[in-house]
């Protein structure tokens, strides 16, 4: 988001794409990036993907985008699933 706010108000100027579009991948798309990307792909195996990849950052921040291993919340605890919510009720 940084990123796309930083390219849409830096200048007049917003860099689209052939379509016209933002491409926010510019930096995942550099050759040298997906070189190396191409050599990480073919090196990595079930044995070695925790030193070849970050699998225990990916599964955390997995599961916090949907609202689960975030610290401090009570899992366990009771809640009331039948609530109004005031702006859909007036």
């Amino acid at each position: 988001m940084y990123r796309l706010m930083e390219r849409i108000s830096a200048s007049g100027n917003i860099p689209v794409d052939e379509n016209r579009l933002i491409r926010m991948d510019d930096y995942e798309m550099k050759e040298e990036v997906q070189n190396e990307i191409i050599k990480l792909w073919e090196s990595v195996s079930e044995d070695n993907i925790k030193e070849v990849a970050d699998i225990d950052g990916y599964w955390k921040e997995f599961y916090e985008i949907f609202g689960f291993g975030i610290e401090g919340v009570d899992y366990g605890a009771d809640v009331e699933i039948q609530v109004n919510i005031p702006s859909l009720t007036e």
